[in-house]
């Protein structure tokens, strides 16, 4: 598993593209994008780009979105080197310190790079965890080398980096560097690889995955090398919930957040979305449903109160529908399968069976192959509520690459427009309601490729992106 260096262009060649855009007046064609983008991020790209007149008429929507992506390349490339110097840094300040000092040395080094950043030590120290393991000679050095080539965002380099650090954090104290070194090598061929698999390494075009199904591929993939993860995650995670204010003062708000057991809250926000929902449809031009969730959650909790303060009981909570995913074996504890909440991810399969308990249940047949589950369909345009539920089953969420809406909470739309297109799941997938305006009235193209089980979008501008979340089974 390796990432090849990037293609090299003769610095003469650079200067020279840079001659012909000042000589244009700032203006740059799609051919010397298409050379920029090969060379990969850079000084010398950056030197191009800095002549680029932004605000040329000549510079087609489309064209300025590719320069965009350069730029955001070039973000990419300098985070690199960041990370790069600041775990130089570190091991220059760390050889030049006393033995009997580390620990006061380390303390130091985030201190002076937080003062130097601006950033604070705190920061800093979490900015030196990163650098010890996305750098040149990191456990992470494939990682490095794809942020340096832009082939995935800093954003993602964190999630890995973080990722990486929970799995070497379950091996235990007494870890060896092959043991490291083995956990790294997995999750990085989990993911790193699969999420630049669309970017073509000899001219750079492409896309990476999108941040929300990175994050989602990183989480699945943690929860396969180390299974007891989610069990110790889940620990610290009861240990430390709660409900916490932050003063607004100058807005005249506050903030309020509560930690509490994915299956509570996931509830509770469901009860607030569909009671806001309801209220919001009956005065559309009223407060908003984020406005009237904090509204209702504002007087059920006083309400609550009031009652425990009269020594009276709550009223029972509602029956609460979720759409919980996971496997024949895993739900009668024959294996630790994957168990997913849709539009949230994945959960521990523990945790999955308790919610299972007293649920009614709906079978789907799947492909033993993809996993993706098989067809039933209808003539009409409205699709009935069996069709509706197989469509949720099989697409959990929004089809649109990185929309994690939840799909019973979307549209059905067709693929192809109705009566041209029929009502069957060959044409039919979830789109909440911003990513079907997108495609109704922005031009947006989806295509269903039945046989991978993915949806391939095309902007008005023509950049294409594969939806390629894996299947529910």
């Amino acid at each position: 598993m390796s990432v090849s260096p990037a293609a090299s262009v003769a610095p003469s060649s650079v200067l020279a593209l840079r001659e012909r855009v000042h000589a244009r007046g700032g203006l740059i064609l799609e051919a010397e994008i298409d050379l920029l983008r090969a060379q990969g991020p850079g000084g010398a790209v950056g030197y191009v780009l800095e002549g680029v007149f932004g605000d040329h008429p000549d510079l087609s929507a489309a064209l300025r979105l590719q320069l965009v992506q350069l730029w955001q390349r070039q973000g990419a490339w300098v985070e690199a080197h960041e990370l790069a110097q600041t775990r130089a840094f570190e091991q220059q300040a760390l050889a030049d310190a006393p033995r009997d000092a580390f620990d006061a040395v380390r303390g130091s080094i985030a201190a002076e790079l937080g003062l130097m950043t601006g950033s604070g030590a705190g920061f800093a120290h979490s900015r030196l965890e990163a650098a010890r393991l996305v750098s040149p000679t990191g456990l992470l050095a494939e990682t490095h080398q794809c942020l340096l080539r832009g082939w995935i965002t800093s954003s993602i380099a964190r999630m890995l980096a973080d990722a990486a650090g929970d799995l070497i954090d379950g091996l235990g104290s007494k870890a060896t560097l092959e043991q490291m070194k083995a956990v790294t090598e997995q999750l990085q061929a989990r993911v790193l690889f699969t999420s630049i698999k669309d970017i073509d390494p000899a001219t750079g075009i492409g896309i990476p995955r999108a941040y929300a199904s990175a994050r989602d591929a990183i989480n699945r993939a943690v929860n396969r090398i180390d299974p007891d993860r989610a069990a110790r995650r889940k620990a610290r995670a009861h240990h430390e919930r709660g409900v916490f204010f932050r003063p607004l003062p100058d807005e005249g708000l506050a903030i309020i957040t509560a930690t509490l057991p994915i299956a509570d809250a996931t509830e509770m926000f469901e009860h607030l979305s569909d009671l806001a929902q309801s209220l919001h449809d009956e005065t559309p031009d009223g407060p908003t449903v984020a406005q009237l969730r904090a509204d209702i959650l504002v007087s059920a909790v006083c309400r609550a109160v009031d009652l425990l303060r009269d020594g009276k009981s709550l009223p029972e909570r509602p029956t609460w529908r979720v759409g919980l995913v996971m496997d024949l074996a895993t739900l009668m504890a024959l294996r630790e399968g994957k168990s997913e909440l849709p539009g949230i991810g994945e959960i521990d399969p523990e945790l999955a069976r308790i919610l299972a308990e007293d649920a009614q249940w709906q079978t789907f047949i799947h492909s033993p192959l993809t996993g993706e589950i098989l067809d039933q369909g209808s003539a009409t345009y409205r699709p009935s509520e069996k069709l509706r539920n197989f469509i949720r089953a099989r697409d959990p969420h929004c089809t649109f690459p990185g929309c994690r809406k939840r799909s019973h909470r979307c549209q059905l739309d067709h693929i192809t427009p109705f009566p041209t297109g029929p009502t069957t799941r060959a044409n039919l997938h979830p789109l909440c309601q911003h990513h079907h305006n997108l495609k109704t009235h922005a031009q947006w193209q989806a295509e269903r490729d039945h046989e991978l089980g993915t949806t391939t979008w095309t902007s008005p501008h023509g950049v294409a992106v594969i939806a390629d979340d894996p299947p529910p089974f």
